[in-house]
C-alpha cells in the first residue's frame, strides 16, 4: 500500500509518507515547498513477519505516528486525542484491558521479524531499544546517536555491562556504536528483532518512545523515554527529553487511543478493514505456528508436487524450509540441530516412526487436514490444510494424538464455541467437505417406511482403515455389517472419490453391491447424500464427522477420531482415553480450529478455516497444473479398462 492509499484509509487531509521509506526526504521537500503538513505513517503495534519468498510483510495495521510542519513536530491523532478533554467510554477501557491481556497471552506486538529466542546469557536488567523506524539511507542527522549514547551511559551508571542489552536497527552509521557496546560486554542485536523475549526478560526499558516502550508498559516494566512519542508525557514513562507538558492519562486510556481508536487494521487476505481483536488472534496463531516450525530441522517424505506447498506450511521468518532426501539424512539433520523431523509417511518408509523414536528424535507427523482443497490429492492437488501431530496421528486409535488430547483436555471457552458454531453454519451454507468436488445431483427417493441409510466407502489400504477399522478391512465387509444390523433399511452406498477416480483400492464387486445395497451413487454429492440420509453408517470416514455437523445420527463401526465423545452410536470397542462428553461445537473447535493448519492459496499466509472456505467458493483460484491434467487422464484410462470404479445403479 502506498502512502496515498494509506492516507485515504486513515482519512488524513494532506500529503503523507512512510517513516523509514526511501523517498521520505523527497516527500519532506515537496511538503515543505507547498507549505503542507506531512503526515508520517507507520505500521501499528500489530505487525507481520516477512516469510521466505515474500518481498515484504503483509500490512496488518496502519497509524499516523506524528505530523511534520514548518515549525517542527506536531502530535499525531493518538497524541491529539489524549491531550484533549475526551472522556473515554468504560466499554472502550474494558476493551483496552482485554486487548492488553491478549497481547500478553499471545506474546504479540512489535516486529515479528524473527522467531523469539532467549537473550544470550540469560535475562538482562536493562533493555535499550532504538525502536523508531529509520530510512534505509538515513544520514547522520537522522540517526539517534546522541540519544543512544545517553541511554547507554545512564544504563551503565548503576549496572554492569553484562546486565545491559541493546536492540538496534541495521545501519552502517550505528556499526561503531554497536561495536563499542559489545566491547563493553553488552548484548547487542541488530536487525528486525522480535521484541517479546527482550522486553519480557528485562526489568527496565530505555526507549525512543516506540513499540518497546508500549510493550514495556503493558508488561508492567519501568520505562524511560529519550525521545517524544505517542506513549510519552502522560505520566507513565520517565522522560529524558524536553517536551510539551501533557495531562496525566492511565495506561488503559493511552492504549485505547493508540491501538483501538486511531490505528486501522487491515485483513491481509481480503484487504478489508478489521479489528484489533481479530488481528491479535491471527498473530497469536502465527506466533504458535512459527514457534512450532522453528523446532523443525527438516521435512521428509514429501512428494515433489507437494514440496512448494509444504515449504509454505513450515516457513519460519528468516529461515527457509529444509527438506531431507532420505530417512538417514533426516535423522542426522535432526540430531545435529537438536530439532524435530516433520515427516509425511510414504509407503517406502513405513518403519520411520519407529526409527525416529528409537533414535530419540522428536517429530511431527504430517497428514492432510479436514478441509483440504478443491480436488483430490491422488490427482496431485496440493493441500491447503494439513495437520502436524507431535504425539501420533488422529486416525490411529492405538495411542494418543494431539487431536485426542485437545478433545480430552482443552477448555473450550464461549468465544471459541461461538466461532465453532459460526464455522458449522458456514460449512453447511457452502456445502463444504474435504475435497469439494463437482459432483452430480442424482435423484434420491426413499420408499415409505424405510430408514434412509448412507454408507460412504473408503480406500481399503488407507491407514485410517488399517489402524482404526476395529478389524473391518473392506467396504464389502462394512456393508455386510450394516445390512445385518438394518435388514429393513434403505441403504445407499457411495464409493470413495479416490477409488472412483481409478487411483486407489476399494472397489466393491457389482454382485456384492446388488446383494447388500439398495442403490449405488458413486458420483452423487456427498453433502446431498448426507442431507438426504436419516443415518450415516461408517467405518472411519470423515463423512461421519460431516454428518454430525448437519445433525444426523452417525453409527461408527471402527474407531474414528470423532467416536467415543458421546456424539455417535459406536459399534466398536470403546477407547479408555475417551469418555469426556462433548458438544458438536466443541468437537468442531478442536478438529477444525485448534488442531489443523491452513494456508491461503492466494497470499501464501497461514490462515483460518473461514478464509479457506471462502477461497473454495472461487474455483478459478485452484487451477489445474499440467501434472494434474495428466493424472486425470490416467484415472480415466483405468476406469475405461474396468480396473477401478463402480457404476451408479439402483438395484431395488
Amino acid at each position: 500500500m502506498d502512502a496515498a492509499d494509506a492516507a485515504r484509509l486513515l482519512d488524513l487531509a494532506g500529503p503523507a509518507a512512510w517513516i523509514g521509506a526511501p523517498n521520505l526526504a523527497a516527500a519532506r521537500r515537496h511538503a515543505l515547498a507547498a507549505r503542507h503538513p506531512l503526515h508520517l505513517l507507520r505500521h501499528g503495534l500489530l505487525s507481520a513477519a516477512v516469510l521466505p519468498g515474500q518481498h515484504g510483510p503483509a500490512l496488518l495495521s496502519l497509524t499516523c505516528d506524528h505530523i511534520e510542519t514548518t515549525s517542527g513536530r506536531a502530535p499525531g491523532p493518538a497524541e491529539h486525542l489524549l491531550a484533549s478533554d475526551q472522556i473515554f467510554d468504560p466499554g472502550l477501557l474494558h476493551r483496552a484491558r482485554a486487548s492488553m491481556a491478549a497481547l500478553v497471552k499471545g506474546r504479540i506486538g512489535g516486529p515479528m521479524g524473527a522467531v523469539p529466542t532467549a537473550m544470550t546469557g540469560g535475562p538482562r536488567e536493562i533493555l535499550i531499544a532504538a525502536d523508531r523506524p529509520l530510512p534505509p539511507r538515513a544520514d547522520s542527522r537522522e540517526l539517534p546517536l546522541a540519544s543512544l549514547e545517553a541511554m547507554l551511559a545512564d544504563a551503565l551508571k548503576d549496572h554492569h555491562p553484562g546486565q545491559v542489552a541493546l536492540l538496534l536497527p541495521v545501519h552502517r552509521g550505528l556499526h561503531a556504536f554497536a561495536a563499542k557496546a559489545r566491547e563493553l560486554g553488552c548484548a547487542v542485536a541488530q536487525g528486525p528483532a522480535d521484541l517479546w523475549p527482550w522486553v519480557d526478560e528485562s526489568c527496565h526499558v530505555l526507549s525512543l518512545g516506540g513499540d518497546a516502550a508500549l510493550l514495556g508498559l503493558v508488561l508492567g516494566r519501568s520505562v524511560t523515554a529519550y525521545a517524544e512519542g505517542p506513549v510519552t508525557g502522560w505520566g507513565l514513562t520517565a522522560d529524558r527529553f524536553e517536551g510539551t507538558p501533557r495531562r496525566p492519562r492511565n495506561l488503559e486510556e493511552v492504549f485505547a487511543a493508540i491501538c483501538l481508536v486511531t490505528t486501522r487494521y487491515i485483513d491481509p487476505f481480503f484487504g478489508t478493514e478489521t479489528s484489533f481483536e481479530a488481528t491479535a488472534e491471527l498473530l497469536a496463531t502465527w506466533r504458535r505456528i512459527f514457534e512450532e516450525n522453528a523446532e523443525i530441522a527438516c521435512v521428509l517424505g514429501s512428494s515433489f508436487w507437494k514440496r512448494e506447498r509444504l515449504a509454505q506450511f513450515f516457513a519460519t521468518p528468516g529461515c527457509p524450509t529444509r527438506f531431507a532426501k532420505t530417512p538417514d539424512e533426516a535423522l542426522q539433520i535432526a540430531q545435529d540441530s537438536e530439532g524435530r523431523v516433520a515427516f509425511w509417511p510414504l509407503m517406502s518408509m513405513l518403519d520411520f516412526p519407529e526409527r525416529v523414536r528409537t533414535a530419540g528424535v522428536a517429530y511431527r507427523r504430517i497428514e492432510d487436514g479436514f478441509i483440504r482443497s478443491i480436488g483430490l490429492g491422488t490427482n496431485l492437488m496440493p493441500p491447503a490444510s494439513l495437520v502436524a501431530d507431535a504425539q501420533g496421528i488422529y486416525f490411529d486409535p492405538s495411542g494418543p494424538s494431539d487431536l485426542e488430547t485437545i478433545l480430552a483436555e482443552a477448555q473450550f471457552d464461549a468465544p471459541l464455541r461461538e466461532r465453532a458454531a459460526r464455522l458449522i453454519r458456514l460449512q453447511i451454507e457452502r456445502n463444504i467437505t474435504k475435497y469439494n468436488l463437482a459432483e452430480t445431483a442424482d435423484d434420491l427417493t426413499t420408499p415409505p417406511g424405510r430408514r434412509a441409510i448412507l454408507v460412504p466407502g473408503q480406500v481399503e489400504d488407507d491407514k485410517s482403515v488399517l489402524l482404526g477399522g476395529a478389524g473391518i478391512t473392506s467396504n464389502a465387509e462394512l456393508l455386510e455389517r450394516v445390512r445385518a444390523a438394518n435388514p429393513e433399511g434403505f441403504i445407499v452406498y457411495k464409493g470413495h472419490p479416490d477409488v472412483e477416480a481409478g487411483h486407489r483400492k476399494g472397489l466393491v464387486p457389482a454382485r456384492v453391491l446388488a446383494k447388500l445395497a439398495d442403490a449405488v451413487m458413486p458420483n452423487a454429492s456427498i453433502v446431498r447424500l448426507i442431507n438426504w440420509a436419516d443415518e450415516v453408517h461408517t467405518l472411519t470416514s470423515l463423512s461421519g464427522f460431516e454428518a454430525l455437523l448437519r445433525g444426523k445420527t452417525v453409527v461408527t463401526y471402527g474407531q474414528p477420531f470423532y467416536a467415543g465423545w458421546g456424539l455417535t452410536r459406536d459399534m466398536a470397542p470403546p477407547i479408555s482415553r475417551r469418555g469426556r462428553r462433548l458438544t458438536v461445537e466443541e468437537l468442531v473447535a478442536a478438529t477444525l480450529i485448534l488442531y489443523p493448519r491452513y494456508l491461503d492459496p492466494v497470499t501464501g499466509l497461514p490462515c483460518g478455516p473461514e478464509v479457506l472456505i471462502d477461497r473454495i467458493a472461487h474455483p478459478e483460484l485452484w487451477p489445474l497444473s499440467f501434472l494434474m491434467r495428466v493424472r486425470h487422464v490416467q484415472g480415466w484410462v483405468l476406469r475405461r479398462l474396468g480396473l477401478s470404479g463402480s457404476v451408479g445403479k439402483s438395484f431395488k
